[in-house]
């Protein structure tokens, strides 16, 4: 159910998923064995609304960690265990009937924190690094083989191959039994060395330690007399450490703001202001035009007012022009992100406003009207 879109992370519809969608879908199935529900089941409450969860606000926030709507709000992956051991302690203390999981405490549980830690192991590193130690166990064992085989038979040598296999068999090959005959003893110097140990420090670092001497001759505690050889034997590889510090991988980098576009210089705005011009000048000719031959026909009746009038006119016609630059600004610049280099449109809307006005003057004409209807 970790997959499923009852379940999913959101960031699985950007498309943009990391290892922070795991621990969501870790965090989804934990969420169904505590409450036997999908946290984001459609139609359902909210995973925080949950009725078993209401009154237990410990293991709520504890449960709902995994399943936050940012990745980057989420618990890491080395932060897991803790976090299983964390919640299956709240639900055993809330007493939560069980949904196909027994959350409680086993009778032979060790009583010290020490003792519970036996048997567990920290995997420390990354993915590339577990391939690149198994290819290397690999290359050992196939080393291994070549040696038992009698590539490296010296003095000694069947008796050495014979008591490092005792000690440890092949993968997949039994080892031999206890009935069968015991191998030809070949007569080889006393030979003590000392193996070399690996010991995995708490932080996941391997350190070599140094064990008592061993005593070849006897194949049923016979070592590799060889260091290398023991080495290879031993078939451990050296666990190499996550690097600390870096980015957290589980956190998605936010986007940068696109940069400003830069400022226009003064000149080069009047330049643009100016293309396009000819068709206001052309409007506020023939609005002149007809103004003069109202104003003519009126000539007795004020010319002073009159020419007021038509000042006015042109000031609204400016007011216009500047009118049509901002609703271009807005929807050329701002919305469909295009870069304007004229301004003939709105010489053009001054332009229709002066001609309606010339048009008006000559309605006002007596001889004119008729004409014009």
């Amino acid at each position: 159910i970790a997959y499923t879109p009852e379940s999913g992370g959101p960031e699985a519809l950007s498309g943009q998923v990391g290892p922070a969608y795991d621990v969501h879908g870790l965090g989804a199935v934990a969420y169904f064995l505590v409450t036997g529900a999908l946290p984001r089941a459609r139609g359902g409450v909210s995973p925080a609304a949950h009725p078993l969860l209401t009154s237990h606000p410990g293991l709520r926030s504890t449960l709902l960690a995994p399943l936050a709507e940012r990745p980057g709000d989420r618990p890491d992956t080395l932060e897991l265990p803790a976090w299983v051991e964390r919640l299956a302690m709240l639900v055993r203390a809330a007493g939560l009937p069980a949904q196909g999981v027994d959350w409680a405490e086993p009778e032979s549980a060790p009583s010290t924190g020490a003792a519970r830690a036996v048997g567990r192991a920290s995997v420390a590193g990354t993915e590339t690094d577990a391939f690149k130690r198994i290819e290397r166990l690999e290359r050992e064992l196939v080393e291994l083989r070549g040696t038992f085989s009698g590539e490296r038979a010296g003095a000694g040598g069947p008796l050495l191959a014979t008591a490092a296999y005792v000690s440890h068999p092949l993968p997949g090959v039994p080892a031999p039994r206890a009935g069968s005959p015991a191998p030809t003893r070949v007569a080889a110097p006393a030979l003590a060395t000392e193996l070399p140990r690996t010991k995995v420090t708490p932080n996941g670092a391997a350190a070599p330690t140094a064990t008592a001497p061993t005593t070849v001759g006897d194949p049923a505690v016979a070592k590799l007399a060889d260091p290398g050889a023991a080495q290879l034997m031993r078939g451990r590889a050296t666990v190499i450490p996550k690097p600390s510090g870096g980015p957290d991988p589980t956190s998605l980098t936010t986007a940068e703001p696109p940069p400003r576009r830069p400022r226009t210089p003064v000149f080069e705005q009047i330049q643009m202001l100016k293309r396009g011009g000819g068709w206001s000048w052309f409007g506020a000719i023939v609005a002149f035009l007809c103004w003069a031959v109202w104003a003519i026909s009126n000539w007795g009746h004020g010319l002073l007012g009159q020419f007021v009038g038509f000042v006015l006119v042109l000031i609204v016609a400016g007011g216009l022009f500047a009118l049509f630059r901002l609703v271009g600004r807005i929807v050329l610049v701002r919305w469909l992100g295009r870069d304007r280099r004229t301004a003939r449109l709105s010489h053009l809307g001054v332009a229709a406003f002066l001609l309606a006005v010339g048009y008006a003057y000559l309605r006002l004409v007596p001889w004119l009207s008729g004409l014009l209807g």
